[in-house]
């Protein structure tokens, strides 16, 4: 038993000086790679560096510092560490970690996306690496959720789900880009079916972002992908008495309503939304396509008065010649609808001139 307690640590004493030999030679490297950089440095002053070339050695330098540190980690024969290297070598990359910035900014520029998103990427990671705990950059570093935004961006042009995932927490941190981020976010828990997840995410929009239209739009998506009108209704509620001023929220109720073809519940919704926002054309003529529907579903009953048909084409009237006013290009929101109206109601003039444009 002796003897086999003597070989391992025999053994031991062994691959302890494997790696340092190891560690060495890497560290060797990367006072090699070091040199590099520092002319390429003075290059680049000069204009006369090769800025994909100067980024690349820092990418470099960041994989081969990572490697030694690793190696350099590994306890010795009593079992002890003692990496000698990591206290130079961190501010070694503490130094050139802007520059990963900057290369990833240029790349990004560029339209190569993989590679801004792996310079972009090393910037973040480097906040979480062992070896640079001291700097504790995720406390201190401004830049990182400006950065982890930007790397959503080009992880998503990628359609990489996967990295967009990893920085888009740190991104959605960033003031002036936190919303968009967020709808990065649901974008790829959308596209890789995390559906629970997506949905959280879309309620976080919501309470974060309260007048960003996308949440919204797209949890009632949801809720009505998967019939679930009651539950989407019950949320729209919930923002209504959190945002009353929001006219987009009552826009959203109507829709809902029309859709289950509650036709006056979505009437009295369109009405507030349209107080609230009159220049709104897609109010406008949802309003009146809601009047045009409902005038066509009660038209089917033959004891439905004509009377009560043309009081409703004569209240969808106005919301489509404002809409015309409002979006006189976007003739899908006011066209048929106008054309109807006019029809409906004997104007043929105006039904004449609607025709014409068809």
């Amino acid at each position: 038993m002796k003897k086999v307690l003597l070989m391992a640590a025999m053994l031991l004493g062994s691959t302890a000086a494997v790696f340092a030999q190891d560690a060495k030679a890497l560290n060797d490297e990367v006072q090699a790679l070091k040199g590099q950089i520092d002319k390429g440095q003075q290059a680049m002053i000069l204009g006369q560096g090769d800025a994909n070339q100067f980024y690349g050695l820092v990418d470099q330098l960041f994989d081969k510092v990572y490697e030694c540190d690793r190696v350099s980690e590994q306890p010795d024969a009593k079992g002890k560490v003692k990496n000698k290297f990591r206290k130079a070598n961190a501010d070694l990359l503490n130094l050139n970690r802007p520059q990963l910035i900057n290369g990833g900014v240029e790349a990004f520029n560029n339209n190569e996306n993989a590679k801004a998103l792996k310079y972009f990427g090393k910037y973040i990671d480097a906040a979480k690496h062992p070896m640079m705990e001291k700097f504790n950059y995720l406390a201190t570093d401004t830049m990182i959720p400006l950065i982890s935004y930007y790397a959503c961006i080009a992880a998503a042009r990628e359609e990489n789900h996967d990295a967009v995932l990893k920085y888009v927490d740190e991104a959605v941190k960033d003031k002036e880009n936190g919303a968009s981020a967020l709808e990065l976010k649901c974008a790829s828990l959308k596209a890789t079916n995390k559906n629970d997840e997506f949905l959280a995410a879309l309620k976080e929009g919501l309470e974060k972002f309260p007048n960003d239209n996308y949440f919204v739009g797209n949890m009632i998506d949801y809720y009505t992908n998967n019939n679930q009108y009651d539950e989407a209704v019950s949320y729209i509620d919930a923002q209504i008495a959190k945002n009353p001023n929001n006219d987009y929220f009552y826009f959203v109720k109507g829709y809902l309503y029309q859709t289950q073809k509650k036709y006056e519940e979505a009437d009295q919704a369109y009405a507030k939304s349209v107080a609230m926002n009159p220049n709104s054309a897609q109010a406008q003529s949802y309003a009146g396509l809601n009047l045009c529907q409902e005038a066509i579903a009660l038209g089917e009953d033959e004891t439905v008065s004509e009377a009560t048909l043309e009081a409703l084409y004569k209240r969808a009237l106005p919301y489509y010649e404002k809409a015309r006013e409002l979006a006189p290009d976007d003739k899908t929101l006011w066209l048929n609808g106008l054309y109807t109206c006019y029809y409906r109601l004997n104007m043929t003039e105006k039904a004449a001139e609607i025709e014409k444009l068809m």
